[in-house]
Protein backbone atom coordinates (compact mmCIF):
# COMPACT_ATOMS: atom_id res chain seq x y z
CA UNK A 1 0.00 0.00 0.00
CA UNK A 2 1.40 3.32 -1.25
CA UNK A 3 1.76 6.50 1.07
CA UNK A 4 0.79 9.58 -0.15
CA UNK A 5 2.20 13.12 2.09
CA UNK A 6 -1.02 14.61 0.35
CA UNK A 7 -4.02 14.29 -1.59
CA UNK A 8 -5.13 17.60 -3.24
CA UNK A 9 -7.79 18.37 -5.23
CA UNK A 10 -6.09 20.55 -7.36
CA UNK A 11 -6.19 18.00 -10.38
CA UNK A 12 -9.97 18.29 -10.70
CA UNK A 13 -10.24 22.20 -10.50
CA UNK A 14 -11.65 23.22 -13.68
CA UNK A 15 -9.86 27.13 -13.12
CA UNK A 16 -6.62 25.17 -14.36
CA UNK A 17 -7.65 25.77 -18.01
CA UNK A 18 -7.60 29.61 -17.36
CA UNK A 19 -4.35 29.26 -15.77
CA UNK A 20 -2.17 26.83 -18.21
CA UNK A 21 -2.40 26.06 -21.95
CA UNK A 22 -5.12 24.15 -22.66
CA UNK A 23 -2.30 20.63 -23.98
CA UNK A 24 -1.00 21.43 -20.01
CA UNK A 25 -4.49 21.46 -18.91
CA UNK A 26 -5.87 18.55 -20.77
CA UNK A 27 -2.70 16.58 -18.81
CA UNK A 28 -3.72 17.55 -15.42
CA UNK A 29 -7.20 16.75 -16.18
CA UNK A 30 -6.04 13.39 -17.21
CA UNK A 31 -3.80 12.86 -14.21
CA UNK A 32 -6.93 13.94 -12.09
CA UNK A 33 -9.03 11.26 -13.51
CA UNK A 34 -6.26 8.83 -12.32
CA UNK A 35 -5.66 9.89 -8.77
CA UNK A 36 -8.45 7.32 -7.90
CA UNK A 37 -5.45 4.53 -8.63
CA UNK A 38 -3.72 4.97 -5.64
CA UNK A 39 -3.50 2.68 -3.58
CA UNK A 40 -4.88 0.05 -6.06
CA UNK A 41 -3.25 -3.51 -5.93
CA UNK A 42 -3.97 -6.13 -8.47
CA UNK A 43 -4.34 -10.13 -7.43
CA UNK A 44 -4.95 -11.40 -11.00
CA UNK A 45 -5.05 -11.08 -14.91
CA UNK A 46 -8.18 -9.77 -15.03
CA UNK A 47 -9.00 -8.89 -11.54
CA UNK A 48 -8.11 -5.73 -9.46
CA UNK A 49 -8.99 -5.38 -5.82
CA UNK A 50 -8.88 -1.48 -4.90
CA UNK A 51 -6.62 -0.79 -1.08
CA UNK A 52 -7.14 3.07 0.16
CA UNK A 53 -4.95 5.05 -0.30
CA UNK A 54 -2.71 6.26 2.93
CA UNK A 55 -1.84 9.80 3.55
CA UNK A 56 -1.31 12.36 5.71
CA UNK A 57 -3.47 15.54 3.99
CA UNK A 58 -6.71 15.56 2.35
CA UNK A 59 -7.50 19.49 1.67
CA UNK A 60 -10.76 19.30 -1.23
CA UNK A 61 -10.12 22.14 -3.42
CA UNK A 62 -13.64 21.88 -4.94
CA UNK A 63 -16.90 20.79 -3.14
CA UNK A 64 -17.38 17.51 -5.67
CA UNK A 65 -14.16 16.08 -4.29
CA UNK A 66 -15.05 14.98 -1.31
CA UNK A 67 -17.92 12.75 -2.23
CA UNK A 68 -15.53 10.16 -3.91
CA UNK A 69 -13.49 9.81 -1.05
CA UNK A 70 -15.98 9.04 1.55
CA UNK A 71 -18.33 6.48 -0.38
CA UNK A 72 -15.68 5.17 -2.28
CA UNK A 73 -13.51 4.22 0.26
CA UNK A 74 -10.29 5.63 -1.47
CA UNK A 75 -8.67 7.09 1.77
CA UNK A 76 -7.42 4.92 4.86
CA UNK A 77 -9.12 7.65 7.21
CA UNK A 78 -7.39 6.48 10.61
CA UNK A 79 -3.48 7.49 9.27
CA UNK A 80 -5.15 11.47 7.94
CA UNK A 81 -3.25 13.82 10.28
CA UNK A 82 -4.96 16.83 8.15
CA UNK A 83 -8.76 17.06 6.56
CA UNK A 84 -9.03 20.04 4.95
CA UNK A 85 -12.61 20.39 3.90
CA UNK A 86 -13.01 24.29 3.69
CA UNK A 87 -9.74 24.50 1.78
CA UNK A 88 -8.02 27.19 4.06
CA UNK A 89 -5.65 24.92 6.30
CA UNK A 90 -2.11 25.38 5.26
CA UNK A 91 -1.52 21.50 3.68
CA UNK A 92 2.23 21.31 4.58
CA UNK A 93 2.36 22.90 7.81
CA UNK A 94 0.31 24.79 10.61
CA UNK A 95 -2.35 27.49 10.41
CA UNK A 96 -4.25 28.97 7.64
CA UNK A 97 -3.41 28.68 4.02
CA UNK A 98 0.23 30.68 3.10
CA UNK A 99 0.25 32.19 6.50
CA UNK A 100 -2.66 34.55 5.98
CA UNK A 101 -5.22 36.14 8.45
CA UNK A 102 -8.60 34.43 8.43
CA UNK A 103 -10.11 37.33 6.72
CA UNK A 104 -7.69 36.69 3.67
CA UNK A 105 -8.09 33.10 3.66
CA UNK A 106 -11.67 32.59 3.16
CA UNK A 107 -11.71 33.92 0.04
CA UNK A 108 -11.32 30.96 -1.76
CA UNK A 109 -13.10 28.68 0.70
CA UNK A 110 -15.23 25.59 0.06
CA UNK A 111 -18.86 25.17 1.68
CA UNK A 112 -20.42 21.95 1.97
CA UNK A 113 -23.97 21.66 0.40
CA UNK A 114 -24.33 18.19 -0.04
CA UNK A 115 -27.29 16.33 2.30
CA UNK A 116 -25.62 12.62 1.98
CA UNK A 117 -21.74 14.56 2.72
CA UNK A 118 -23.00 15.49 6.18
CA UNK A 119 -25.17 12.28 6.51
CA UNK A 120 -22.27 10.51 6.06
CA UNK A 121 -19.00 12.38 7.64
CA UNK A 122 -20.04 11.56 11.25
CA UNK A 123 -19.39 7.89 10.54
CA UNK A 124 -16.13 8.99 8.97
CA UNK A 125 -15.14 11.17 12.18
CA UNK A 126 -14.92 8.03 14.28
CA UNK A 127 -12.13 6.32 12.20
CA UNK A 128 -10.26 9.45 11.90
CA UNK A 129 -7.95 8.43 15.02
CA UNK A 130 -4.81 10.27 14.00
CA UNK A 131 -6.36 13.40 12.62
CA UNK A 132 -4.97 16.59 13.95
CA UNK A 133 -6.34 19.80 12.04
CA UNK A 134 -9.23 19.97 10.53
CA UNK A 135 -11.50 22.59 8.75
CA UNK A 136 -15.34 22.14 7.60
CA UNK A 137 -17.78 24.97 6.13
CA UNK A 138 -21.35 24.38 6.26
CA UNK A 139 -23.80 26.39 4.97
CA UNK A 140 -27.55 26.19 4.81
CA UNK A 141 -28.17 29.52 3.00
CA UNK A 142 -26.69 28.01 0.04
CA UNK A 143 -28.66 24.86 0.03
CA UNK A 144 -32.80 24.63 0.48
CA UNK A 145 -32.63 21.02 0.99
CA UNK A 146 -34.57 20.13 4.16
CA UNK A 147 -32.83 16.80 4.60
CA UNK A 148 -29.58 18.93 4.45
CA UNK A 149 -30.74 21.28 6.71
CA UNK A 150 -32.01 18.24 9.61
CA UNK A 151 -28.42 16.39 8.99
CA UNK A 152 -26.10 19.48 8.81
CA UNK A 153 -26.53 20.50 12.88
CA UNK A 154 -25.87 16.55 13.44
CA UNK A 155 -22.52 16.77 11.46
CA UNK A 156 -21.01 19.76 13.60
CA UNK A 157 -21.53 18.45 16.76
CA UNK A 158 -19.74 15.27 16.05
CA UNK A 159 -16.65 16.84 15.39
CA UNK A 160 -16.67 16.44 19.09
CA UNK A 161 -15.67 12.93 18.88
CA UNK A 162 -12.18 14.04 17.21
CA UNK A 163 -10.85 14.30 20.88
CA UNK A 164 -7.00 15.00 19.55
CA UNK A 165 -7.80 17.61 17.34
CA UNK A 166 -5.02 21.14 17.74
CA UNK A 167 -6.56 23.16 15.18
CA UNK A 168 -9.93 23.79 14.14
CA UNK A 169 -11.67 26.32 11.92
CA UNK A 170 -15.43 26.00 11.30
CA UNK A 171 -17.43 28.70 9.02
CA UNK A 172 -21.43 28.53 9.83
CA UNK A 173 -23.80 30.81 8.52
CA UNK A 174 -27.01 30.07 10.49
CA UNK A 175 -28.50 29.81 14.20
CA UNK A 176 -28.72 26.44 14.57
CA UNK A 177 -24.99 25.70 13.53
CA UNK A 178 -24.10 27.59 16.13
CA UNK A 179 -25.49 25.87 18.18
CA UNK A 180 -24.16 22.63 17.07
CA UNK A 181 -20.63 24.27 17.16
CA UNK A 182 -21.60 24.03 21.31
CA UNK A 183 -21.71 20.89 21.40
CA UNK A 184 -18.39 19.78 19.74
CA UNK A 185 -16.46 22.50 21.57
CA UNK A 186 -17.62 21.37 24.92
CA UNK A 187 -15.54 17.94 24.15
CA UNK A 188 -12.58 19.72 22.79
CA UNK A 189 -10.34 21.10 25.43
CA UNK A 190 -7.16 20.53 24.08
CA UNK A 191 -7.18 22.85 20.87
CA UNK A 192 -4.38 25.45 20.05
CA UNK A 193 -5.45 27.10 17.63
CA UNK A 194 -9.25 27.87 16.51
CA UNK A 195 -10.58 29.93 14.58
CA UNK A 196 -14.16 30.74 14.25
CA UNK A 197 -16.65 32.43 11.32
CA UNK A 198 -20.21 32.49 12.89
CA UNK A 199 -21.89 34.20 9.43
CA UNK A 200 -25.71 34.01 10.93
CA UNK A 201 -24.82 37.35 12.35
CA UNK A 202 -27.95 36.34 14.60
CA UNK A 203 -26.82 37.12 18.26
CA UNK A 204 -28.56 35.10 21.25
CA UNK A 205 -27.29 35.40 24.53
CA UNK A 206 -27.40 32.32 25.90
CA UNK A 207 -26.05 31.10 22.98
CA UNK A 208 -23.26 33.81 23.34
CA UNK A 209 -22.74 32.76 27.06
CA UNK A 210 -22.41 29.16 26.05
CA UNK A 211 -19.24 29.81 23.52
CA UNK A 212 -17.77 32.22 25.78
CA UNK A 213 -17.99 29.26 28.52
CA UNK A 214 -16.62 26.34 25.96
CA UNK A 215 -13.75 28.07 24.31
CA UNK A 216 -10.52 25.99 25.00
CA UNK A 217 -8.17 28.46 26.81
CA UNK A 218 -5.58 26.46 28.65
CA UNK A 219 -3.83 25.59 25.62
CA UNK A 220 -4.98 27.99 23.23
CA UNK A 221 -2.73 29.34 21.17
CA UNK A 222 -4.21 31.66 18.20
CA UNK A 223 -7.85 32.73 18.44
CA UNK A 224 -9.51 33.64 15.07
CA UNK A 225 -13.25 35.35 15.42
CA UNK A 226 -15.93 36.67 13.71
CA UNK A 227 -19.22 37.25 14.02
CA UNK A 228 -22.10 39.84 16.09
CA UNK A 229 -20.83 42.89 17.84
CA UNK A 230 -22.31 41.92 20.94
CA UNK A 231 -20.43 37.96 20.64
CA UNK A 232 -17.48 39.78 20.22
CA UNK A 233 -17.86 41.94 23.14
CA UNK A 234 -18.82 39.18 25.33
CA UNK A 235 -15.45 36.90 24.33
CA UNK A 236 -13.02 40.51 24.91
CA UNK A 237 -15.19 41.44 28.06
CA UNK A 238 -14.82 37.31 29.41
CA UNK A 239 -10.49 38.13 29.01
CA UNK A 240 -11.19 41.75 30.08
CA UNK A 241 -9.67 43.42 33.43
CA UNK A 242 -13.46 42.06 35.11
CA UNK A 243 -13.99 38.72 32.76
CA UNK A 244 -13.41 34.99 34.43
CA UNK A 245 -11.69 33.82 31.48
CA UNK A 246 -7.70 33.62 30.86
CA UNK A 247 -5.38 32.33 28.34
CA UNK A 248 -2.43 32.07 29.36
CA UNK A 249 -0.63 30.46 25.80
CA UNK A 250 -2.40 32.94 24.00
CA UNK A 251 -0.39 34.34 21.10
CA UNK A 252 -2.54 35.52 18.06
CA UNK A 253 -5.95 37.16 18.24
CA UNK A 254 -7.33 37.32 14.78
CA UNK A 255 -10.28 39.56 14.88
CA UNK A 256 -9.57 40.15 11.25
CA UNK A 257 -12.44 41.12 8.35
CA UNK A 258 -13.67 41.75 5.10
CA UNK A 259 -14.15 45.65 3.95
CA UNK A 260 -17.48 44.70 2.66
CA UNK A 261 -18.69 42.45 5.70
CA UNK A 262 -21.25 43.04 8.16
CA UNK A 263 -20.29 42.28 11.59
CA UNK A 264 -18.65 43.56 14.76
CA UNK A 265 -16.49 46.44 13.64
CA UNK A 266 -13.71 48.46 16.00
CA UNK A 267 -13.87 52.03 16.37
CA UNK A 268 -13.07 55.07 18.20
CA UNK A 269 -13.50 54.65 22.13
CA UNK A 270 -15.45 58.14 22.44
CA UNK A 271 -17.97 57.22 19.90
CA UNK A 272 -18.71 53.13 19.90
CA UNK A 273 -22.30 52.74 20.77
CA UNK A 274 -23.15 50.24 18.34
CA UNK A 275 -19.48 48.61 17.55
CA UNK A 276 -16.49 46.96 19.45
CA UNK A 277 -14.22 50.42 21.04
CA UNK A 278 -10.75 49.43 20.94
CA UNK A 279 -10.06 50.10 24.35
CA UNK A 280 -11.90 45.95 25.39
CA UNK A 281 -9.36 44.93 22.41
CA UNK A 282 -5.80 46.39 24.15
CA UNK A 283 -7.32 45.81 27.75
CA UNK A 284 -6.84 42.02 26.94
CA UNK A 285 -3.41 42.43 27.72
CA UNK A 286 -3.73 43.39 31.47
CA UNK A 287 -5.09 40.14 32.17
CA UNK A 288 -7.05 37.41 29.80
CA UNK A 289 -4.06 37.16 27.12
CA UNK A 290 -1.03 38.32 29.08
CA UNK A 291 1.34 36.66 26.40
CA UNK A 292 0.12 37.71 23.62
CA UNK A 293 2.47 38.81 20.71
CA UNK A 294 0.46 39.73 18.32
CA UNK A 295 -3.18 41.63 17.23
CA UNK A 296 -4.46 41.20 13.91
CA UNK A 297 -6.81 43.22 13.16
CA UNK A 298 -6.93 43.72 8.89
CA UNK A 299 -9.61 45.22 7.89
CA UNK A 300 -11.37 45.68 10.73
CA UNK A 301 -11.06 49.23 11.88
CA UNK A 302 -14.32 51.43 10.97
CA UNK A 303 -14.52 53.35 8.36
CA UNK A 304 -15.94 56.21 9.91
CA UNK A 305 -14.87 58.43 12.31
CA UNK A 306 -11.72 58.42 10.61
CA UNK A 307 -9.11 56.34 12.34
CA UNK A 308 -6.63 58.66 14.61
CA UNK A 309 -4.24 58.64 17.45
CA UNK A 310 -6.69 58.26 20.28
CA UNK A 311 -7.82 54.90 18.81
CA UNK A 312 -4.57 53.48 20.56
CA UNK A 313 -3.83 55.65 23.31
CA UNK A 314 -5.21 52.89 25.96
CA UNK A 315 -2.33 50.34 24.10
CA UNK A 316 0.20 52.92 24.70
CA UNK A 317 -0.54 53.19 27.95
CA UNK A 318 -0.79 49.56 28.84
CA UNK A 319 1.78 48.57 26.70
CA UNK A 320 4.06 51.49 29.15
CA UNK A 321 2.62 50.45 32.56
CA UNK A 322 4.87 46.81 31.52
CA UNK A 323 1.51 44.93 30.77
CA UNK A 324 1.96 42.58 27.47
CA UNK A 325 5.36 42.54 27.65
CA UNK A 326 5.30 39.75 24.82
CA UNK A 327 3.95 41.68 22.06
CA UNK A 328 5.78 42.37 18.75
CA UNK A 329 3.15 42.97 15.98
CA UNK A 330 -0.28 44.78 14.70
CA UNK A 331 -1.28 43.98 11.82
CA UNK A 332 -3.68 46.97 11.07
CA UNK A 333 -3.20 46.48 7.04
CA UNK A 334 -6.56 46.77 4.75
CA UNK A 335 -7.53 49.86 7.04
CA UNK A 336 -7.75 53.01 6.11
CA UNK A 337 -5.34 54.85 7.86
CA UNK A 338 -3.93 57.94 7.21
CA UNK A 339 0.24 58.08 6.93
CA UNK A 340 0.67 60.25 9.71
CA UNK A 341 -1.35 57.97 11.87
CA UNK A 342 0.42 55.14 10.91
CA UNK A 343 3.70 57.02 11.30
CA UNK A 344 3.26 58.47 14.80
CA UNK A 345 1.97 55.00 15.86
CA UNK A 346 4.97 53.32 14.96
CA UNK A 347 7.34 55.92 16.35
CA UNK A 348 5.43 55.76 19.43
CA UNK A 349 5.49 51.75 20.06
CA UNK A 350 9.18 51.67 18.98
CA UNK A 351 9.97 54.30 21.63
CA UNK A 352 8.10 52.03 23.86
CA UNK A 353 9.26 48.19 23.00
CA UNK A 354 11.92 49.08 20.62
CA UNK A 355 12.82 48.74 16.52
CA UNK A 356 12.15 44.79 16.81
CA UNK A 357 8.04 45.85 17.15
CA UNK A 358 6.52 45.06 13.29
CA UNK A 359 3.18 47.29 12.29
CA UNK A 360 2.16 45.65 9.42
CA UNK A 361 0.34 48.77 7.62
CA UNK A 362 -0.59 48.56 3.61
CA UNK A 363 -1.29 52.29 3.25
CA UNK A 364 -4.90 51.56 3.39
CA UNK A 365 -5.25 49.40 0.05
CA UNK A 366 -7.12 46.60 -0.08
CA UNK A 367 -5.88 42.99 1.34
CA UNK A 368 -6.81 41.43 -2.53
CA UNK A 369 -4.07 44.05 -3.84
CA UNK A 370 -1.19 43.20 -1.50
CA UNK A 371 1.36 41.33 -2.87
CA UNK A 372 1.37 37.69 -1.83
CA UNK A 373 4.74 38.21 0.25
CA UNK A 374 2.85 40.52 2.38
CA UNK A 375 -0.04 38.49 2.93
CA UNK A 376 1.62 36.14 5.60
CA UNK A 377 1.07 37.37 9.02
Amino acid sequence: MPHVDCLTGVLQDPGLTDTFSNADAGQLRCCGSRWRGIGRTRSGASQQQFGPAVCKVVACRSPSLLRPLLFDDLVCWDKLITLDMANILEPSGSGLRSGAYRALAEEEITRLTDAEVVAKLPEVFLQLRSLQRISIAISLEECQCQSFRVKAPRCLQEVGVLRGLQELYVATDHCCLEVALLGALARLGDLKKLWLSLGSLEYKEAVSAALVARLPCQRLEVLGLWGTVRLLRDVLNALGPKGDKTMPQLKVLDLSMHRDSPGGRITDPRNAPGEIATDSIWYVLKRGAPNLQKFCLAGALAWYPPVADVWFTTLLLTLGSGHGKELCCLDIRANRIRADVADRLRERLHKIRGRHFEILWDGGEDASATPAADRKS
